[in-house]
């Protein structure tokens, strides 16, 4: 049997209002389930979790960029909605790839380093095609230079493409916004050791401790404001089938009440007890950027 394809938002949408008893809904009732409905109901998702102090699981992302030397100020993920770790990643083996698809890459022709070495080892592409890609080698030949990597790169790297191939890991320090004045002078070079969230009128930024002396990568385990994702998104794609009763009751608990229909509120509570599930049933992980850390020497 084949597996069902995934709810979209136009069927999810579809199936709550005939749920409501709309089977041929005029368009702009159908527009309204799909653009405002949904949209309250990722709100409402967003919101309560964070009301609960709860972390969705299946909010959790990852998010890699390059530093660049002298620089110590960059951008948080446009969907960032808690901080889990940031790490900085760094290797001495690097060089510029040959080619490569999504699922492999022919590293430098000189590059010496050995197949125990390298399998197991994660690395990333950290200029040209594929910026900020990263995955685990999984098989390496020290004649070809080729290594297979799993899971695929989000975009095939190319003769453009630096790599490093990740042998050190070192998790920054969080440090508290009212603290960002007590960090290292970040005009200083060196290898960053503590970071600061600081908010702005878009995102907010990470200021780093040091302005790093070398293109390290910096990763980035957060969960996402799911009330800045769009809709049509990949990981919505994804919530559309695991939620998909919380989206179908929302469509229909809002039509009825746009409808004036008697069970409009029966049907609410219905919903929000959905949302209740959902976030009880997700297990969550701790966000440390409300820790604060203490160094003595």
């Amino acid at each position: 049997m084949a597996i069902p394809a995934n709810p979209t938002l136009a069927t999810l949408a579809a199936e709550g209002l005939k749920k409501a008893g709309q089977t041929s809904p005029d368009t702009a009732l159908a527009t309204r389930a799909e653009g405002v409905w949904m949209e309250e109901a990722k709100n409402d998702i967003f919101f309560l979790s964070s009301k609960y102090n709860k972390k969705l699981k299946s909010l959790y992302a990852v998010s890699v960029t390059m530093c660049a030397i002298g620089k110590s100020r960059y951008a948080m993920p446009s969907n960032f909605g808690g901080d889990l770790t940031l790490t900085i990643l760094d290797g001495n083996e690097t060089g510029t790839a040959q080619s490569g698809t999504v699922g492999s890459i022919t590293l430098a022709a000189d590059e010496g380093m050995a197949e125990a070495f390298a399998l197991g080892k994660n690395i990333l592409i950290t200029s040209g095609i594929g910026i900020g890609s990263m995955s685990q080698i999984t098989a390496y030949s020290t004649t070809t230079k080729v290594a297979s990597i799993i899971p695929n790169f989000t975009t095939a790297p190319d003769a453009t493409s630096g790599y490093m191939v990740i042998d050190n890991y070192r998790m920054l320090i969080p440090t508290g916004d009212i603290n960002i004045e007590a960090l290292a002078d970040p005009t200083l070079s060196g290898k960053p050791i503590k970071y600061s969230h600081i908010g702005s009128s878009t995102y907010g930024e990470i200021r780093l401790d040091f302005a790093p002396d070398k293109a390290y990568g910096l990763q980035m385990r957060y969960y996402v404001d799911l009330s800045l994702t769009d809709l049509s998104s990949t990981l919505m794609t994804t919530l559309y089938r695991k939620w998909r009763n919380l989206w179908i009751q929302k469509v229909k608990a809002s039509a009825l009440f746009e409808l004036n229909d008697s069970e409009a509120k029966k049907e609410m509570d219905k919903y929000y007890e959905y949302v209740e599930i959902v976030i009880n049933e997700e297990t969550g992980g701790t966000d440390l950027g409300t820790i604060n850390y203490e160094v003595r020497t």
